[in-house]
């Protein structure tokens, strides 16, 4: 509990950047009303909308992409580290990074990677952040630390 009231107060009041060591990052497209709700499990409800998860990505300590699983019709398609290299253009096929290196640098503000972006909310308590994708919020963004 001490560590979380200090995490905050240095997010809010000195605004310096703190380094988040990422666990699992979720990514999720919003689910339009006209189509029917995918099973609860396969989707997130956040603000009111209904997300469908499309990925689950799993990161070592260092950050390093340790694991991703896709959500497809037939059910979970999981790909490990060792397979990452045996699959030409991998990453770029899935629109993936190798390493993910995140850090807080202001009340609404981190940075992963090279991209300055503005989170939507942060629940230290749990210890998960939700964002967005730049302009385009059908997309959701959470990271788990």
């Amino acid at each position: 509990m001490k560590n979380h009231l200090i995490f905050l107060l240095t997010i809010i009041l000195f605004g310096e950047p703190h380094k988040i060591q990422v666990k699992e990052r979720t990514t999720a497209i919003v689910v339009e009303k006209i189509f029917p709700q995918p099973p609860l499990n396969e989707s997130i409800r956040y603000k009111k909308n209904n997300y469908h998860i499309k990925s689950i990505e799993n990161f070592d300590k260092d950050g390093s992409l340790n694991s991703v699983s896709f959500l497809k019709s037939e059910g979970w398609l999981g790909y490990k580290r060792e397979e990452f290299s045996r699959i030409r253009d991998f990453f770029e096929a899935f629109d993936l990074k190798p390493k993910l290196e995140c850090q807080i640098i202001g009340k609404n503000l981190m940075k992963i990677n090279a991209d300055t972006i503005a989170y939507d909310s942060l629940n230290s308590q749990r210890r998960i952040i939700y964002y967005f994708k730049k302009k385009d919020h059908k997309w959701l963004f959470i990271l788990k630390f």
